[in-house]
């Protein structure tokens, strides 16, 4: 057991600061230099198109710049309809665990209708990241921002009496139709633009996932 009373700050001119904990193997980091240190080297691996591989336990890939060359597949009513009846015996859309919504996200990327650069922000493998450190490089704490719900919206006031607010598939013990359909009853964001661009993206990403999670349940009910 490490205590962080124990451990020893140091400051190097242009790196910043450092925590070290004795015995401990992790150190810790902060202070404008260092974020201006990980702010240059995201813009070099940018610049130089690092595509890290997602690890099996670990966050997926959250892009927006990549996000702006997406053609987005939409589908035909027919379209949906097959794809649906392809996805019936896989998927209840009401008992889903994460490794289910992994899976079905997972199915929908090669269908077209999500980009694997979002899938981070979606909460695949189970986590869900907020955004890029080149978000706030010339903003600290920029990622704040609030939308609105229209409580008229029929799937948001059936949904919320029954599991009310929600932000994890958890909440909704693996309902993932009244998830998605929560999810992207959200809408309207204000705030910082990485805020707003973020929610602009989880709005359309689980309005897709939701009308495809629709469709399929519609096939099981037959």
């Amino acid at each position: 057991m490490y205590s962080i009373s124990d451990a020893v700050v140091s400051y190097t001119p242009g790196s910043g600061y450092t925590a070290a904990i004795p015995g401990c193997p992790v150190k810790i980091r902060w202070g404008e230099e260092f974020i201006a240190q990980v702010v240059e080297k995201a813009k070099q691996n940018g610049a130089n198109d690092v595509d890290r591989p997602v690890l099996p336990n670990g966050p997926g890939k959250y892009n927006p710049e990549q996000l702006e060359n997406f053609d987005r597949r939409e589908l035909s009513p027919a379209e949906l309809r097959e794809l649906a009846a392809g996805l019936s015996e896989k998927y209840d859309p009401r008992s889903m665990t994460q490794e289910d919504y992994d899976s079905f996200m997972d199915d929908l990327v090669e269908e077209g209708l999500l980009s694997e650069h979002e899938l981070g922000a979606l909460g695949y493998h189970g986590f869900v990241v907020l955004g890029s450190i080149l978000d706030v490089a010339d903003a600290p704490h920029s990622w704040g921002g609030s939308y609105w719900i229209d409580p008229k919206n029929p799937d948001w006031s059936t949904y919320y009496r029954l599991y009310g607010d929600v932000g994890t598939l958890g909440d909704v013990k693996g309902d993932m139709l009244a998830y998605t359909k929560m999810m992207s009853a959200r809408q309207d964001p204000i705030g910082s633009d990485a805020f707003v661009r973020r929610a602009e993206i989880l709005h359309t990403a689980y309005t897709v996932m939701a009308n495809v999670l629709e469709a399929i349940q519609s096939q099981r009910s037959r």
